[in-house]
C-alpha cells in the first residue's frame, strides 16, 4: 500500500508523519530509531536494528571465534 504524505517544517529540519498502519505494522513508537537512506532517487526509511546480547552471542561459532593473543611478558605491575 502506498500513501501520500506532506513534509512539515520542524526546527531547521523537515519532518514526515508516518501513517498509523505503517507505525503499527513495524511496531514503532514515538522515539523509535529509524535509518534513512537514498536509493535510486528514493527516500528509504526502515527501523534501526535493535541488538540483543543473546542474539549476538548465539552467532559465535568455532569458525568465527578468535583464539588468545600472546602480548609478551609483563612490562609493569600487571597481574592476572
Amino acid at each position: 500500500m502506498t500513501s501520500s504524505v506532506r513534509l512539515s517544517k520542524w526546527g531547521n529540519s523537515v519532518g514526515v508523519r508516518l501513517p498509523k498502519y505503517v507505525v503499527d505494522a513495524l511496531d514503532l513508537k514515538p522515539g523509535s530509531a529509524v535509518n534513512v537512506s537514498l536509493e535510486n532517487d528514493r527516500i528509504v526509511l526502515y527501523p534501526a536494528h535493535k541488538y540483543c546480547l543473546n542474539d549476538l552471542v548465539s552467532k559465535i561459532t568455532e569458525e568465527n571465534r578468535h583464539g588468545e593473543t600472546d602480548w609478551g611478558n609483563d612490562e609493569g605491575n600487571e597481574w592476572w
